[in-house]
């Protein structure tokens, strides 16, 4: 079970990084520029920035199952 909720981490934490950069931007890029500039400037690591805090979130709501 906890598995489904890594999985969903690790495929949706690259749009919630995108979505972020894109809104606090101050001339709104396009998508396109944005991934671009993220990969060119941070590699492929700039796009799991915080990835941790979803595996924490994924572990507790897990053991509140487990436990429960």
């Amino acid at each position: 079970m906890w598995q489904s909720g890594s999985i969903g981490s690790v495929v949706g934490n690259p749009f919630d990084v995108m979505k972020t950069k894109m809104m606090t931007a101050t001339e709104k890029p396009s998508l396109g520029r944005a991934v671009s500039a993220m990969y060119h400037d941070q590699g492929i690591k700039g796009f799991y920035r915080g990835i941790s805090v979803g595996f924490v979130d994924v572990s507790l709501r897990f053991l509140a199952v487990v436990d429960a």
